[in-house]
């Protein structure tokens, strides 16, 4: 037993391996991207011609650096490249914190991403200050880049948020919901708001 516990212990080092550096990009499917303004096409398929162009949906590496897809309205999902030319812009808003978030939890802390291009026309609905988006990505120290889609022209939009309202109340007891509502376009029609149970 004192010989066993005499034996020395030999500390075996082990180097963590760092995986490949690589570049995201992110290609918006929000409605808006349907809009036909680019050179008389729609932004969803400006962008698809952008990537044929350049190559990117042949292309795995640039200078060593691998290519991650990614599409992108309410969350973000991980997409292979052959996938891109028969994106559907379907999704019903842009929740850029949730996309940051996601894509940014998918890099671990042994990968080195060099940055997350965001390909989008697409207004933020997340209702989240642009600064703490942008924390997300620093704390992991990757920036965000984005290549701006559509031509500037008349916009009619309208975003409802409930800001807040109380989880609990009594049956038949009034209570207030408040809401937010911002407008782009027609900020002097009338509109008529309606809430929905759940």
């Amino acid at each position: 037993i004192g010989l066993i516990l005499l034996n020395p212990c030999k500390a075996k080092k082990q180097e963590e391996k760092k995986s490949e550096p690589k570049i995201v990009l992110a290609i918006d499917l929000s409605k808006s991207m349907n809009q036909i303004d680019m050179d008389k096409s729609s932004r969803i398929d400006y962008v698809k011609s952008v990537f044929k162009k350049i190559k990117w949906l042949e292309m795995k590496k640039i200078n060593d650096i691998k290519i991650e897809h990614y599409s992108f309205a309410d969350n973000a999902n991980s997409i292979l490249p052959e996938n891109i030319i028969t994106l559907a812009a379907d999704g019903k808003s842009t929740n850029l914190n949730t996309i940051i978030k996601t894509i940014t939890s998918d890099t671990n802390h042994t990968q080195d991403c060099k940055g997350i291009i965001l390909f989008t026309d697409g207004r933020d609905h997340s209702n989240k200050a642009p600064e703490l988006i942008a924390n997300l990505a620093e704390a992991k120290n990757i920036p965000i880049y984005s290549f701006p889609v559509g031509n500037q022209g008349y916009l009619r939009d309208v975003e409802v948020n409930i800001k807040s309202m109380n989880s609990f109340c009594f049956i038949n007891q009034p209570f207030i919901i408040e809401s937010e509502i911002q407008t782009i376009g027609c900020q002097y029609e009338n509109l008529k708001i309606k809430l929905f149970r759940n």
